[in-house]
Protein backbone atom coordinates (compact mmCIF):
# COMPACT_ATOMS: atom_id res chain seq x y z
CA UNK A 1 0.00 0.00 0.00
CA UNK A 2 1.59 3.48 -1.00
CA UNK A 3 0.31 6.00 1.28
CA UNK A 4 1.02 9.92 -0.02
CA UNK A 5 0.93 12.93 2.72
CA UNK A 6 3.89 15.18 3.93
CA UNK A 7 6.30 15.29 7.03
CA UNK A 8 7.38 11.66 6.72
CA UNK A 9 10.71 11.43 8.85
CA UNK A 10 12.76 8.64 8.62
CA UNK A 11 11.73 5.50 11.17
CA UNK A 12 7.65 6.87 10.83
CA UNK A 13 5.31 3.95 11.25
CA UNK A 14 1.93 3.16 9.78
CA UNK A 15 -0.87 1.85 11.55
CA UNK A 16 -4.23 -0.10 10.98
CA UNK A 17 -6.19 0.80 13.98
CA UNK A 18 -4.21 -0.33 16.83
CA UNK A 19 -1.62 -2.76 14.51
CA UNK A 20 1.75 -1.45 13.71
CA UNK A 21 2.55 -2.09 10.13
CA UNK A 22 5.75 -3.42 8.37
CA UNK A 23 6.48 0.70 7.24
CA UNK A 24 9.35 2.04 4.73
CA UNK A 25 9.87 5.71 4.25
CA UNK A 26 10.11 6.72 0.89
CA UNK A 27 10.83 9.87 1.28
CA UNK A 28 9.06 13.29 3.02
CA UNK A 29 5.81 12.61 1.00
CA UNK A 30 5.41 9.05 0.70
CA UNK A 31 5.68 5.83 3.07
CA UNK A 32 4.99 2.29 1.90
CA UNK A 33 2.72 -0.16 4.10
CA UNK A 34 2.62 -4.08 3.80
CA UNK A 35 -0.95 -4.76 5.55
CA UNK A 36 -0.69 -8.71 6.67
CA UNK A 37 -4.04 -10.90 5.12
CA UNK A 38 -4.96 -11.25 8.55
CA UNK A 39 -6.16 -7.95 9.43
CA UNK A 40 -8.40 -8.06 5.89
CA UNK A 41 -10.20 -11.63 6.57
CA UNK A 42 -13.29 -9.39 7.53
CA UNK A 43 -14.42 -6.67 5.56
CA UNK A 44 -14.93 -3.15 7.27
CA UNK A 45 -13.92 0.67 7.53
CA UNK A 46 -10.57 0.40 8.98
CA UNK A 47 -8.72 3.56 9.86
CA UNK A 48 -4.95 4.30 9.05
CA UNK A 49 -2.41 6.59 10.68
CA UNK A 50 1.24 7.40 10.67
CA UNK A 51 3.56 8.12 13.96
CA UNK A 52 6.64 9.91 13.30
CA UNK A 53 9.41 8.60 15.56
CA UNK A 54 8.93 10.36 19.33
CA UNK A 55 9.42 13.12 20.10
CA UNK A 56 6.16 13.82 18.19
CA UNK A 57 2.95 15.57 19.21
CA UNK A 58 0.83 12.42 17.84
CA UNK A 59 -0.58 10.52 14.90
CA UNK A 60 -1.21 11.84 11.75
CA UNK A 61 -4.79 12.67 10.28
CA UNK A 62 -6.84 9.25 9.73
CA UNK A 63 -7.82 7.81 6.09
CA UNK A 64 -10.35 5.28 6.29
CA UNK A 65 -9.52 1.49 4.42
CA UNK A 66 -12.41 -0.01 3.17
CA UNK A 67 -12.35 -3.89 2.89
CA UNK A 68 -15.75 -5.28 1.65
CA UNK A 69 -16.50 -8.62 2.09
CA UNK A 70 -17.30 -10.73 -1.23
CA UNK A 71 -20.70 -11.82 -2.58
CA UNK A 72 -21.12 -15.55 -0.85
CA UNK A 73 -22.37 -18.38 -2.83
CA UNK A 74 -24.99 -20.51 -2.55
CA UNK A 75 -24.92 -24.39 -3.01
CA UNK A 76 -27.78 -25.99 -1.51
CA UNK A 77 -30.71 -25.40 0.94
CA UNK A 78 -32.68 -27.89 3.10
CA UNK A 79 -35.28 -28.14 2.96
CA UNK A 80 -36.02 -26.96 -0.67
CA UNK A 81 -40.11 -27.44 -0.14
CA UNK A 82 -41.58 -27.28 2.92
CA UNK A 83 -45.85 -26.34 4.00
CA UNK A 84 -46.48 -23.17 4.70
CA UNK A 85 -46.80 -22.24 8.81
CA UNK A 86 -50.63 -20.94 9.67
CA UNK A 87 -50.26 -21.00 13.38
CA UNK A 88 -48.87 -17.10 14.52
CA UNK A 89 -46.90 -19.28 17.26
CA UNK A 90 -46.15 -22.18 16.14
CA UNK A 91 -42.38 -23.27 15.37
CA UNK A 92 -39.90 -21.89 13.03
CA UNK A 93 -38.94 -23.19 9.49
CA UNK A 94 -35.15 -24.22 10.12
CA UNK A 95 -34.11 -23.68 6.84
CA UNK A 96 -29.90 -25.09 6.50
CA UNK A 97 -27.93 -23.63 3.60
CA UNK A 98 -24.12 -24.55 2.65
CA UNK A 99 -22.05 -22.95 0.21
CA UNK A 100 -19.34 -20.60 0.33
CA UNK A 101 -17.75 -17.16 1.29
CA UNK A 102 -20.05 -16.77 4.71
CA UNK A 103 -19.20 -13.76 7.08
CA UNK A 104 -19.64 -14.01 10.99
CA UNK A 105 -22.91 -11.91 11.08
CA UNK A 106 -24.56 -13.12 7.28
CA UNK A 107 -28.08 -13.21 7.07
CA UNK A 108 -30.62 -15.56 5.41
CA UNK A 109 -33.09 -13.71 3.33
CA UNK A 110 -36.40 -15.84 2.34
CA UNK A 111 -37.96 -13.52 -0.52
CA UNK A 112 -37.88 -9.85 1.33
CA UNK A 113 -37.64 -11.14 4.51
CA UNK A 114 -34.34 -11.10 6.50
CA UNK A 115 -34.00 -14.13 9.23
CA UNK A 116 -32.75 -15.19 12.88
CA UNK A 117 -29.64 -16.18 11.59
CA UNK A 118 -26.68 -18.57 12.95
CA UNK A 119 -23.12 -18.52 11.37
CA UNK A 120 -22.29 -22.01 12.01
CA UNK A 121 -19.04 -22.08 9.29
CA UNK A 122 -18.05 -20.23 5.96
CA UNK A 123 -19.84 -23.34 4.31
CA UNK A 124 -22.99 -23.25 6.40
CA UNK A 125 -25.55 -20.87 7.72
CA UNK A 126 -28.50 -22.31 9.74
CA UNK A 127 -31.79 -19.39 9.17
CA UNK A 128 -35.20 -19.34 11.19
CA UNK A 129 -38.24 -18.46 8.72
CA UNK A 130 -40.91 -17.37 11.68
CA UNK A 131 -44.42 -18.64 10.90
CA UNK A 132 -45.42 -14.67 9.92
CA UNK A 133 -42.88 -15.51 6.98
CA UNK A 134 -44.03 -18.54 5.66
CA UNK A 135 -48.33 -18.13 5.59
CA UNK A 136 -48.83 -17.99 2.45
CA UNK A 137 -47.76 -20.98 -0.38
CA UNK A 138 -45.06 -19.75 -3.50
CA UNK A 139 -41.55 -19.95 -4.49
CA UNK A 140 -39.35 -17.85 -2.22
CA UNK A 141 -36.13 -16.96 -3.27
CA UNK A 142 -33.33 -17.64 -0.41
CA UNK A 143 -30.24 -15.76 -0.47
CA UNK A 144 -27.19 -14.65 1.60
CA UNK A 145 -26.06 -11.38 2.55
CA UNK A 146 -22.47 -11.20 4.55
CA UNK A 147 -22.77 -8.22 6.91
CA UNK A 148 -21.86 -4.31 5.16
CA UNK A 149 -19.90 -3.32 3.46
CA UNK A 150 -20.32 -6.53 1.11
CA UNK A 151 -20.14 -6.59 -2.59
CA UNK A 152 -23.31 -8.02 -3.58
CA UNK A 153 -26.45 -10.95 -1.88
CA UNK A 154 -25.58 -14.83 -3.13
CA UNK A 155 -27.57 -16.17 -6.23
CA UNK A 156 -30.95 -17.81 -5.15
CA UNK A 157 -32.38 -20.70 -4.76
CA UNK A 158 -35.88 -21.55 -4.59
CA UNK A 159 -38.01 -22.86 -1.19
CA UNK A 160 -40.96 -23.85 -2.88
CA UNK A 161 -44.20 -23.43 0.00
CA UNK A 162 -47.14 -25.20 -0.68
CA UNK A 163 -50.53 -24.55 0.69
CA UNK A 164 -52.41 -26.82 3.31
CA UNK A 165 -54.84 -29.04 2.11
CA UNK A 166 -57.98 -28.13 3.13
CA UNK A 167 -59.53 -30.53 6.26
CA UNK A 168 -63.14 -31.43 5.94
CA UNK A 169 -64.83 -31.92 9.38
CA UNK A 170 -68.28 -32.49 8.76
CA UNK A 171 -71.53 -32.20 6.31
CA UNK A 172 -74.63 -31.06 7.48
CA UNK A 173 -77.11 -31.22 4.70
CA UNK A 174 -80.68 -32.46 4.22
CA UNK A 175 -81.39 -36.05 2.87
CA UNK A 176 -80.52 -35.75 -0.76
CA UNK A 177 -82.69 -37.71 -3.60
CA UNK A 178 -81.64 -38.27 -7.03
CA UNK A 179 -83.87 -37.18 -9.75
CA UNK A 180 -83.36 -38.31 -13.09
CA UNK A 181 -85.36 -35.92 -14.87
CA UNK A 182 -83.05 -32.99 -13.63
CA UNK A 183 -79.70 -32.53 -15.69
Amino acid sequence: LNISGSGFLSGAVASLGTTPLATTVIGPGSVQVTVPKELLVNGGAFPLTVSNPQPTVGPSNILVITVTNPAPGITSITPNQAEVRLEPNGPSLQITVNGFGFKEGAVVIVGTVEIPTTYVSSTQLVGFAPPAAIQVGGVFPITVRNPQPTVAVSEALPLFLTNLPPVLNSLDTVPLTYDSSRS
